[in-house]
C-alpha cells in the first residue's frame, strides 16, 4: 500500500510517463493521465485524438505486462525537484466490474474534463482502463518531503 505522503504527491501530480516494451525491444513512452488508490494506478483510454484505433501501449501490456511509470515534477526552483519511478505490472480490466467504476469515479474525481463527459466513450462498456501494479518506487527530491514506500 502507497503511505499517505506518497498517496498526496500522486493525487498532486497530474501527468505521468508510462514506459512499455515493444516487440523489438525498444521502449515505447508515452504521457497518461491517472488516478490511484491505496495501491494501484489506473489509467483509461479516452477519447482525445489518437492516430490509430491500435494503440501500441495496449498491444505491449497484453503482450508484456511490465511496465514502468515515472512522475515527475519540475520547477524552476531547484529545490523543489522531484520524480518516482514506479516499476511494476498492468492489466487491462476487461469488463466492468466494481474496481472499473472505482477507477472511474477516481479519474472522473481527478480529472474535471471526464467528470463532463467530454472525453470517455459514451457507453461504459467500451471504456478501457489499466490497472497498474507497483512493485517497486524509486523516488528522489531535492527536499525529502515524502516517501514512495509500500506498506
Amino acid at each position: 500500500m502507497f503511505s499517505k505522503k506518497f498517496r498526496n504527491y500522486l493525487r498532486e501530480s497530474r501527468i505521468a510517463r508510462l514506459a512499455t516494451l515493444n516487440k523489438d525491444d525498444t521502449i515505447h513512452i508515452v504521457p497518461i493521465v491517472f488516478a490511484n488508490d491505496s495501491s494501484h494506478i489506473y489509467f483509461a483510454i479516452d477519447r482525445k485524438p489518437k492516430k490509430t484505433n491500435k494503440l501500441r501501449r495496449l498491444a505491449n501490456i497484453a503482450r508484456n505486462a511490465s511496465t514502468t511509470i515515472l512522475i515527475d515534477s519540475y520547477s524552476e526552483d531547484w529545490s523543489k525537484l522531484s520524480y518516482a519511478i514506479i516499476y511494476g505490472t498492468a492489466e487491462i480490466l476487461s469488463s466492468t466490474n466494481n474496481e472499473k467504476k472505482k477507477a472511474l469515479r477516481l479519474l472522473k474525481r481527478k480529472y474535471p474534463q471526464y467528470g463532463s463527459g467530454d472525453f470517455l466513450p459514451r457507453n461504459p462498456k467500451s471504456i478501457i482502463v489499466v490497472r497498474l501494479t507497483p512493485g517497486r518506487i524509486v523516488q528522489w527530491s531535492a527536499k525529502p518531503a515524502w516517501k514512495p514506500s509500500l506498506k
